[in-house]
């Protein structure tokens, strides 16, 4: 069974909906109230999560019906247009490339409307389903990544997690040898030997990185210019607060 939201501006004109919906025993809300709320976007909209199909009476115009279906692309439901007839194969592909999944109209039988929400209803739950199972995998790819990146953390040396976090804050800019020594050093150690130290540390971080399962290279080299973070790296790190807390936790 599915459960069906009727949206409508006539609630009481829509008697030979509720009769037939109701004959097939169809789960169903109609309101009115709704349209003004979704195209707005008023209120609390969590009602939503409720439905898997979505109705969209005659008495709304081509024009909110068209701004109903963009505000409920992201709601995971399936919505359905009411017309005057079932139309053409052309004029039914022309819907779906609106956004709408089909039509529907008074004229189709009993069993015909039954079989088209039995099938929406299944196609809705298999969805629904294969976006639960994305989301538990990136879930867990998530929480397998943050693992890796812990392991690799925490067998840096306290040198190589300082360039690290000095890298960072110098974003995805190059920043030259001589520089990353000033910041790392004082002017006691002679020149040389900080920057094969230096060199040193950044094959240590990719080579440490890498044992731990992180396959992406996080430290670029611009042969005569420095040393950069990945492009790749950075825009993880920019977008991921677990991430950024990982690495303050370990700098």
């Amino acid at each position: 069974m599915s459960s069906i939201l009727f949206l409508t501006k006539n609630v009481l004109g829509e008697q030979e909906w509720q009769e037939r919906l109701y004959r097939l025993n169809q789960e169903v809300f109609f309101s009115s109230n709704l349209v003004h709320k979704i195209l707005f976007e008023e209120d609390d909209l969590s009602i939503l999560k409720c439905f898997s199909i979505v109705i969209l009476s005659h008495t709304i115009t081509n024009d909110e019906a068209q701004r109903l279906v963009a505000a409920l692309k992201n709601k995971r439901v399936a919505v359905l247009r009411v017309c005057d007839s079932e139309g053409s194969e052309g004029e039914l592909r022309r819907y779906q490339t609106k956004g709408y999944k089909g039509i529907l109209c008074l004229k189709g039988t009993l069993s015909e409307l039954r079989e088209r929400l039995s099938q929406l209803n299944l196609e809705q739950q298999q969805t629904k389903v294969i976006h639960f199972q994305t989301r538990e995998k990136q879930r867990t790819q998530e929480i397998d990544y943050h693992l890796r990146f812990e392991k690799g953390l925490s067998i840096l040396s306290p040198m190589e997690r300082q360039l690290l976090k000095v890298l960072l804050k110098q974003g995805q800019k190059t920043t030259t040898r001589e520089a990353l020594c000033q910041l790392l050093w004082s002017e006691c150690s002679s020149k040389n030997s900080q920057l094969a130290s230096l060199s040193n540390m950044v094959s240590n971080i990719r080579t440490k990185f890498l044992r731990a399962g992180i396959l992406e290279t996080m430290v670029n080299t611009d042969w005569g210019a420095g040393y950069s973070l990945s492009e790749d790296f950075y825009k993880e790190y920019q977008n991921n607060e677990k991430l950024q807390r990982l690495i303050a936790l370990h700098a």
